[in-house]
């Protein structure tokens, strides 16, 4: 969920990514880990080390989109899950099995989900970007399980082989085929803008789990094949 006028409360994970006007005028970040919050330079951390939410001063909003490039290697920025459809919803932390992430959930079982497509991944970056040619899309709202921030996306291909923390270990196996459920994330519904035969570079990714385990914002991904 999003910061609204009201406030945020301490302990709520929002998605990651997309500056929402908190208590004060505030600009509210969640999900933002610990080792990077300098780069942001937060006027107050609501829940300090780890996993936290941070305000920012209004003056944050304007800054330009190359302020939030992260100095730091790759790394999973959001998890999202969702009892099926979009937006996918950030969670704190989710359990990665051969099925998928728990507590996540898909419509359409024919097309989504599954062993060979049990996790849905997509780029930080390629939202930032898509958001600077004026799409209201945001981590998640794609439908994708990991938000990822430092990989680079253009050297993917299917069987490379991710290492995400201490024990999760994914393959990837096909580019995602978008289709009108995310027509809301896009500019006059043009959800072909990532369609991998127009654009290979900038679609997201299904993978199969190699090895189970819980993934967390902050957990570092390494490119193993």
């Amino acid at each position: 969920m999003y910061g609204s006028p009201d406030g945020v409360p301490d302990g709520v994970a929002c998605n990651y990514g997309r500056p929402a006007l908190g208590a004060g005028g505030a600009v509210v970040f969640c999900s933002l880990p610990a080792d990077i919050s300098a780069v942001f330079r937060p006027a107050r951390v609501l829940r300090p080390g780890g996993v936290g939410i941070f305000r920012l001063p209004p003056s944050a909003f304007r800054l330009p989109p190359s302020a939030f490039r992260l100095p730091m290697s790759a790394r999973v920025l959001q998890i999202n899950v969702s009892p099926g459809g979009v937006p996918k919803r950030a969670v704190a932390s989710a359990f990665v099995g051969r099925g998928g992430l728990e507590g996540d959930a898909v419509n359409h079982p024919k097309i989504h989900g599954g062993p060979e497509r049990a996790v849905c991944l997509f780029s930080l970056d390629l939202v930032q970007a898509l958001q600077a040619e004026g799409h209201p899309v945001f981590p998640g709202s794609t439908g994708e399980n990991l938000t990822v921030a430092g990989l680079d996306w253009s050297a993917l291909a299917p069987d490379a082989v991710l290492a995400v923390g201490g024990a999760v270990r994914l393959q990837l196996t096909t580019r995602v085929e978008p289709c009108r459920t995310i027509a809301d994330s896009f500019a006059d519904g043009g959800f072909k803008r990532i369609q991998p035969k127009r654009v290979p570079d900038e679609t997201r990714w299904y993978a199969r789990v190699l090895a189970e385990g819980t993934v967390r914002p902050g957990d570092e991904i390494r490119v193993e094949s």
